[in-house]
């Protein structure tokens, strides 16, 4: 299928839009200055221009690839031309900008202004980073502090288990010795009552020893006395009758019985 010569134009116009009309007459003027340009050939062969600028005789209509690839070339140097006005607008603005703020003393108070803010917000963030950098060397150290009242826990909890078995050990040792301390009262007071009772009996037969010695020693006397007649009857009590042989008897009887246990 081929295109018109006014069918060709006017698509190409149309598309070419975007930069406008006078940037579409440049590219044509660009590109007809290249003899291998498909924009030339393309406007030689539809006979839309000429390199005078007169119009030609109808050339043959071109065939649709051909006018496809010279269509889509114009759209890359549309894009190419309308990416270089953005760039150059995007700098006038801001040399427009510039120059305002240059100019505007209300834009350098602004200016100011918003500076002032930023260096208040940045102090006040250093302020709040440095109470936060307080707050962790705080934490820190009172983590150590936990740590270490931890281990020190841990020690008395050990020396307090040590202590308590000691402590059970020492209980028993103490149940021991009171149980032997009882033992011992019992048979110090079972030891007490036999000495008191030996002692008692000791007593009672040194008394009566005594007793029989002195009975004794008075029968001795009388009978040595030269008083006495002879013939008359002696009066001889059964205590009087009793020897100094049996007299000695009794009292190694009584030393044997003394130190006996």
């Amino acid at each position: 299928m081929a295109f018109t010569d006014s069918e060709s134009c006017a698509g190409l116009h149309a598309k070419g839009n975007i930069a406008g009309f006078t940037d579409l007459n440049r590219l044509i003027s660009q590109s007809t200055a290249n003899s291998r340009s498909p924009t030339y050939l393309l406007m030689q062969n539809t006979g839309s221009v000429t390199l005078s600028g007169e119009v030609p005789h109808r050339a043959p209509v071109l065939t649709r690839p051909y006018i496809i690839a010279a269509y889509k070339t114009l759209q890359a140097e549309n894009a190419c031309l309308q990416e270089a006005l953005q760039k150059t607008s995007g700098q006038t603005s801001v040399a427009n900008a510039d120059d305002n703020s240059k100019t505007d003393p209300q834009s350098t108070e602004k200016l100011k202004k918003a500076l002032e803010e930023v260096n208040e917000k940045c102090e006040d963030a250093e302020h709040v980073e440095a109470v936060i950098e307080n707050y962790r060397n705080e934490l820190d150290a009172s983590r150590q502090k936990l740590e270490k009242s931890a281990e020190f826990h841990e020690i008395l909890n050990e020396r307090v288990a040590r202590l308590s078995r000691d402590l059970a050990v020492e209980r028993r040792a103490v149940v021991d010795l009171q149980s032997s301390l009882s033992e011992a009262q019992q048979q110090h007071e079972l030891s007490t009552n036999h000495f008191e009772m030996r002692l008692s009996e000791l007593t009672a037969n040194l008394k009566t020893y005594e007793e029989t010695h002195k009975l004794d020693q008075q029968t001795i006397m009388r009978l040595r006395s030269p008083q006495n007649v002879e013939g008359e009857p002696k009066d001889i009590s059964p205590l009087a009758a009793v020897s100094e042989s049996g007299l000695a008897f009794h009292f190694i009887d009584f030393i044997l019985f003394v130190s006996s246990p």
